[in-house]
């Protein structure tokens, strides 16, 4: 192999992993059911549907509001009895990160029985 391909492939290796990151922050979320038994539960009580949602990161090129209001529509389809939301809201670790995030205001639409219960991430 030559010298000068070592940095020609550096570079496409570099450029083909930021396409695979912009498709997948692109992709809708991934759903993941699975059931936790908790010991010394109420018998017989029917189970609770929980929905844990994280790392949004909004205001990044590809998550505005209006695909915010897409995702909590998908979210609310899924019928949760609980929602966890847990941190990473907006894109970025800065204050001035989160004067440019888009406005949250679509999460106030999530629909569960039980409430939605929020904790910060990097989002102080």
């Amino acid at each position: 192999m030559r010298w000068w391909h070592v940095p020609t492939l550096i570079v496409a290796a570099g450029a083909s992993l930021l396409a695979l990151m912009f498709a997948n922050a692109c992709a809708d979320p991934v759903v993941r059911q699975g059931q936790v038994v908790v010991r010394g539960g109420p018998s017989g009580a029917p189970p609770i549907r929980v929905l844990v949602w994280s790392d949004l990161h909004l205001g990044n090129l590809v998550t505005d509001r209006s695909r915010l209001a897409a995702l909590v529509a998908s979210a609310n389809m899924l019928r949760p009895d609980l929602v966890l939301l847990a941190g990473d809201f907006i894109a970025g670790h800065e204050r001035r990160d989160a004067a440019v995030a888009p406005d949250l205001a679509p999460l106030r639409m999530l629909s569960a029985r039980l409430g939605s219960v929020a904790v910060l991430g990097h989002d102080h």
